[in-house]
């Protein structure tokens, strides 16, 4: 009886416990229980997760903050502290108004965070305006309609060094920024916006102005379907590991280097780089002064491999209405930003022996030391690009990160799957699931980051998109492979002999390639690389014989005389890089620039003409 007794009341305190807890579920909302959303199931193998690409939140849960008037605040998750606004449980936070000399803080490990900025100001003299210590993932959404600015300075001093930041934005861990709102971000003394983990960006108007990079991952950084400008005194776009670009309008009006990872894959969107160094880069290597993985791969525009950043310039946007450019170099179609008149930082001496590397170094055209002219017209056609991704997909990554399925990498597959086709010698290909293989000359296992030893060479890959670069170093860049399989590129390269417009990390086996796209890449010809033979597409590279300055047009004409390409180059140069689909074998196509004009007729699948070298590929 005394064990049958005791059952009974054991019983009926698990079913009273019960009924509160039940009851506590079902009247959450009304206890003030947040009710937190997955990260997307259906995308979480993809880029972007569907809650990454989705601002939307439930007004009846989400937790509303007044900064202005903040003192003594404790709602949920949040409560005031010395000033500052700290976030400490998992939850929707809708912020407005101004917090000056403080912070907001996130602090909730293991807790996926949404910030909702619905016209917010922040703004801190030594530490990040938006700090996040703790937490599994932080989604800082732009409200529709709304101006944002989170402002920090000082971020190389005491205080910051001590709390081991450096951005105006600083995240510890994974950062997401989408809605349509805009956000402005000024960081004195480091970077604009940095997540130690990825950074994903998925839509809004996002300005950053820094003192090093503007946008910064420690890991994977994407960017689709946003309009972002940035002005840097180093890299303007970084990640230490892959930068992914798949739509939207990129402009990096200032910088050091351009873009730069160690993996640069570029689908789609509207791109405009202006570089004192490198416009991209792939690759990596040498250190920068704020620590940043540098590159190896030259002085100039866009270099899969790592840098710092330099200055401004700006080319009219393909579909929209562009920034402001410096006085002194005018835009295709409008006004340059002051300050594109030069380098204002020195460029790094080249490597003893660099000077004898194919003898004795030509000398510059005449006009080469000054960059004073007219940035050129869009090509015809290239304003109407829609920005879609060409036919058969993403592809693979490329370079000797062959063979290794994406969907193994963290669960990581390239979104909207597809097909996808390279050359015979290196084809990347996709299969419907969305995983790829690099070259297959290039096939290695391995991860990019990590304790493992590394054994994937760095690949700058395009896809699509309309991308133009203009660069005092090398335009697009790689310490490793250099892959075009689409899009229509326009680089503006260097005019010193030490650069090249298009450079491949050879050295390391890789190759530079195209496949599909119209390119058009003109600079000095003291570092010219062309094409490899193994590309699917043809091409010729020619150097001529009197150069141009900056200013001069440069066309492209058949042997009937039609123009298949116009630009006016925005530095003097000499050497000359065309792709097209429109090139055929055994045609001959005249080359003229300024009143000059040079002719070259294909010889083969690369052609070279007046001391331009052609490249030959590694075979498989």
């Amino acid at each position: 009886m005394s064990f049958s007794k005791h059952t009974n009341i054991l019983c009926g305190i698990i079913l009273i416990c019960t009924l509160v807890l039940t009851l506590v579920f079902i009247n959450g909302e009304a206890l003030g229980i947040t009710v937190v959303r997955a990260d997307v199931a259906e995308d979480e193998e993809g880029l972007f997760t569907g809650r990454d690409k989705d601002p939307s939140y439930d007004e009846d849960t989400a937790i509303r903050i007044n900064l202005d008037d903040l003192e003594g605040e404790v709602s949920g998750g949040s409560y005031e502290m010395g000033g500052d606004l700290y976030i400490v449980q998992a939850g929707t936070y809708v912020l407005s108004g101004s917090l000056e000399e403080h912070s907001v803080i996130v602090n909730a490990s293991e807790a996926k965070v949404q910030i909702v900025l619905e016209g917010v100001s922040v703004t801190h003299s030594s530490l990040p305006g938006i700090w996040v210590q703790d937490a599994d993932k932080v989604f800082i959404t732009l409200a529709e309609g709304t101006e944002n600015s989170v402002s920090s300075g000082n971020l190389d001093g005491e205080a910051a060094v001590e709390a081991d930041v450096d951005a105006a934005i600083w995240s510890k861990s994974d950062l997401t920024i989408n809605g349509s709102g805009s956000l402005s971000v000024t960081a004195e003394g480091g970077h604009g916006i940095k997540s130690k983990d990825d950074l994903v960006i998925t839509g809004g108007q996002i300005e950053v102005e820094s003192d090093a990079d503007g946008l910064h991952a420690n890991e994977v950084l994407s960017i689709m379907e946003a309009e972002v400008t940035v002005a840097a005194k180093d890299d303007g776009i970084h990640a230490d590991d892959e930068v992914n670009i798949c739509s939207g309008t990129i402009r990096v009006t200032e910088s050091y280097e351009g873009i730069e990872g160690y993996f640069i894959n570029i689908r789609g969107g509207d791109i405009y780089v202006t570089a004192s160094d490198d416009g991209i880069n792939a690759g990596g290597g040498s250190t920068s002064e704020f620590g940043m993985m540098g590159g190896m791969g030259g002085m100039g525009g866009m270099n899969a491999g790592g840098g710092r950043s330099g200055s401004f310039g700006n080319k009219e946007d393909f579909s929209g209405e562009q920034s402001e450019l410096p006085e002194g170099t005018e835009d295709f179609s409008g006004e340059m930003p002051e300050g594109m008149e030069g380098f204002s930082g020195e460029r790094p001496e080249l490597p003893e022996g660099t000077e004898d590397f194919s003898g004795e170094m030509p000398e510059l055209p005449e006009g080469t030391e000054d960059f004073s002219g007219e940035m050129p017209e869009l090509p015809e056609g290239m304003e109407d690009f829609s920005g879609e991704m060409p036919e058969g997909g993403m592809g693979g990554r490329g370079g000797m990160r062959g063979q290794k399925e994406l969907s193994g990498e963290e669960g990581r597959t390239w979104p909207e799957s597809g097909t996808a086709s390279g050359s015979e010698s290196g084809a990347a290909s996709g299969s419907e699931s969305g995983t790829a293989s690099g070259f297959a000359s290039g096939a290695a296992s391995g991860s990019a980051s990590g304790s493992e030893e590394q054994t994937e060479i760095p690949c700058l890959h395009i896809y699509g998109g309309n991308l133009y670069v203009n660069s005092e170093g090398d335009g697009l860049d790689s310490n490793g492979d250099l892959i075009i399989d689409g899009g229509t590129i326009v680089v503006d390269g260097p005019s010193s002999s030490g650069n090249g417009p298009l450079d491949s990390g050879t050295e390391s086996g890789g190759e530079l390639i195209v496949n599909g796209g119209t390119i058009l890449a003109i600079g000095s010809s003291g570092m010219l690389e062309s094409f490899a033979d193994t590309s699917e597409q043809y091409s010729f590279a020619v150097v001529t014989e009197e150069g141009y300055q900056a200013g001069d047009v440069i066309e492209i004409l058949d042997s009937d005389g039609n123009v298949l390409f116009t630009h006016t180059a925005a530095r003097s140069g000499s050497a000359v890089i065309f792709s097209s689909a429109d090139l055929e074998e055994n045609a001959t196509y005249t080359v003229r620039a300024g009143d000059a004009e040079t002719t070259v007729t294909l010889t083969g699948i690369s052609t070279s003409s007046g001391g331009a070298r052609t490249t030959f590929g590694r075979g498989i």
